[in-house]
């Protein structure tokens, strides 16, 4: 039937170890036969290996390595051009960009030419007068709110020793109830304590009596001051009034006056309007004259324009089209040289290991299944032969 004793488990260990020696060995192995030397059209690759170090030198072939010498000493002269026009491209933003002298319109006014007649009325009345004899038949909340506070002030000067000889007699005529029996909350106690409440009463009554009289008479005062301000600006006002008639009477005088030299102005208007007509004709040839003079500095402005601007942009194209120039290839860019593509694979020396662990598990797994069911059909044979010897 076999050993009953179960397999030793593998040495995975021991597998690991050899498994990472043949990795190593593979790894190696595969760079390689993926890093040969190479000689080609454009250059080559020398590949050398110090133990598991490997040195590689590239060089470009002789056509490729003028080519690489000429291309680098072109970007590094675009370059240097590139600077020289940048350092002028900026001189020349931070001054004033100017196009040409500024060219104005035949007819167009300039400020020198304009004026503005300014008139000051003599005896114009106040504008503001209104308003102000307006604020003085009112109150407003400031004063109403100084009003109350008087008020208030009056009653707290009048209460002020009050309530600190209400509070001491409240205190006396407590220890002396107290003292006589009498305590808080008998009715001999709430009649005794309410004749003081009561006189306390009556001197905030006649507090609040005093500082509303006071309040009163303040409020008179104010209404008193405000009615004089407003007949001194009645007053005032007359004043201006008259002083408005009189001017109104200066310039009606003054508009007479111009009307008579008005009429006498118009006969030499007339004669110098017969003159002024046969000189017209002149100045619209001269208008004329001055439109055309006017269209040709326009363009000439437009010619300017145009040539400051072609002398900003054009090194701002040349720097861009130096900078934008072709570069050169290495031929061994895409890797350290020559790829084969070929990949040597380690020996599978873990999976070997673990698959033979497994057969032997697998195998003793059978001879166990193979044992107990032997072990089973001793014992049901046993069994029958029992029965039967019991039946005999």
């Amino acid at each position: 039937m076999g050993s009953s004793k179960a397999p030793a488990a593998p040495d995975y260990v021991g597998a690991a170890t050899v498994q990472g020696a043949a990795n190593k060995e593979a790894a190696l192995t595969t760079g390689k036969v993926n890093n040969p030397t190479v000689y080609n059209p454009y250059g080559s690759q020398e590949v050398t290996w110090n133990g598991d170090q490997p040195t590689v030198t590239q060089r470009l072939g002789q056509a490729e390595q003028q080519l690489k010498d000429t291309t680098d000493w072109a970007k590094q002269e675009s370059a240097g051009a590139g600077k020289n026009l940048a350092h002028n491209i900026r001189a020349n933003s931070e001054g004033h960009f100017k196009t040409g002298e500024d060219v104005v319109a035949p007819g167009s006014l300039r400020d020198s030419d304009t004026g503005y007649a300014q008139y000051a009325g003599t005896g114009r009345a106040n504008e503001g007068l209104g308003a102000e004899m307006a604020k003085t038949g009112r109150m407003d909340a400031k004063q109403v709110d100084s009003s109350q506070k008087y008020r208030d002030d009056v009653i707290n000067a009048m209460m002020g020793r009050v309530d600190i000889g209400t509070k001491k007699q409240r205190e006396q005529e407590n220890s002396r109830l107290i003292a006589a029996g009498l305590r808080p909350g008998t009715e001999a106690y709430r009649e005794a304590m309410d004749s003081i409440n009561r006189g306390y009463n009556d001197a905030r009554q006649q507090a609040i009596i005093s500082g509303g009289s006071e309040a009163s008479r303040s409020e008179q005062m104010d209404i008193a001051a405000r009615q004089q301000r407003g007949a001194e600006l009645s007053l005032n006002e007359n004043l201006n009034a008259q002083d408005y008639q009189a001017g109104l009477q200066r310039r009606t005088a003054q508009q007479q006056a111009l009307q008579t030299n008005a009429g006498l102005n118009l006969q030499d208007f007339n004669a110098r309007l017969a003159n002024k007509t046969f000189s017209n004709q002149g100045i619209v040839q001269n208008n004329a004259n001055t439109a055309n003079v006017y269209a040709m500095k326009q363009d000439a402005n437009k010619n300017r324009i145009a040539n400051a601007l072609a002398q900003r942009n054009q090194p701002i194209n040349e720097m861009i089209s130096l900078q934008q120039g072709q570069q050169v290839n290495n031929p061994f860019a895409g890797g350290l040289g020559y790829q084969a593509g070929a990949n040597v694979a380690p020996a599978p020396v873990a999976q070997g290991v673990q698959a033979q662990g497994q057969a032997a598990q697998n195998q003793y797994n059978a001879q166990q299944a193979s044992r107990n069911a032997n072990i089973g059909a001793g014992a049901g044979l046993i069994g029958s032969i029992g029965s039967a010897a019991m039946y005999r």
